[in-house]
């Protein structure tokens, strides 16, 4: 099994549409945190990645790590969302 190099690279970005009600009853933006891994990914990958398996779902669980460690996300957060972009087929397999 291959390893992975020890720095992930990674594209982060925020946008803050929502907002979440805090226990006193005041709203407060809750700022939306998206990850790109950057490199596109084979339609296998993601299908196993969907079922909880496979070689993405270690990158991910680093990626998450780095970002809490990092204070961009707080530890105790649940919503996290993961961009993936499916790798189109080649257009001549046999080529």
């Amino acid at each position: 099994m291959a390893t992975q190099p020890s720095s992930v690279v990674f594209e982060t970005t925020t946008h803050d549409p929502a907002t979440v009600t805090v226990a006193n009853g005041a709203a407060t933006p809750a700022p939306m945190l998206i990850v790109d891994l950057g490199k596109r990914q084979s339609k296998d990958k993601i299908k196993k990645l969907r079922k909880g398996r496979g070689s993405l779902v270690p990158r991910i669980e680093k990626v998450v790590r780095e970002l809490v460690a990092s204070g961009a996300v707080a530890a105790d957060a649940q919503p996290v969302v993961i961009v993936v972009r499916e790798e189109t087929p080649p257009l001549w397999p046999f080529s």
